[in-house]
């Protein structure tokens, strides 16, 4: 019996995910420009976390996996989190395609980062809401929910309202 032989995956599952491996480290020079050679590791960790929580990933194009990896890299969005980016399989032209989706907390966090906003609260906003928005030079939200316990009647939309930010998102 032959000794030192690497372990058969257990699985095809397995198989796609050590291949995936081995694809992060071939882009390790990419992702330690992009990110400082600090955070590679968790990037790389958290980049497995999401093909592991979704493994329809598997079925996209090899490069379309890694490039939208390597587009949350540069946006410095983490992949998978609900404060990052989600990478979605979407066909294209017939062909899965890795997509990098923007999480919405993800995209607040950056804009208070880069100091457009102070801080962004967001409302879901009933039927029976008190509920007026004016754009132009002066923007104005009002958004009054009945009286605690009453019906606030079905979902219509939902209400963004910045904390005194220089500019709008």
């Amino acid at each position: 019996m032959a000794k030192n032989l690497p372990a058969k995956p257990a699985s095809p599952q397995d198989a796609l995910m050590e291949a995936f491996k081995g694809d992060l480290l071939n882009i390790t020079p990419y992702l330690t420009s992009l990110l400082g050679k600090d955070r590679v590791g968790r990037f790389q960790r958290m980049s497995q976390l999401a093909v592991l929580r979704n493994p329809g990933l598997f079925d996209c194009t090899k490069k379309s996996l890694l490039l939208a990896f390597l587009w949350c890299a540069q946006k410095n969005l983490e992949p998978g989190v609900e404060d990052g980016c989600w990478i979605i399989p979407f066909k294209v032209k017939g062909v899965l395609t890795a997509t990098p989706v923007p999480a919405y907390k993800g995209l607040i966090n950056k804009a208070v980062e880069v100091g457009a906003v102070r801080k962004v609260d967001a409302y879901a906003v009933f039927e029976y809401d008190q509920f007026n928005y004016n754009y132009g030079l002066e923007p104005d939200v009002t958004h009054i929910p009945p009286k605690l316990g009453d019906d606030r009647g079905e979902l219509v939309g939902a209400d963004l309202q910045q904390g005194a930010g220089i500019g709008q998102l």
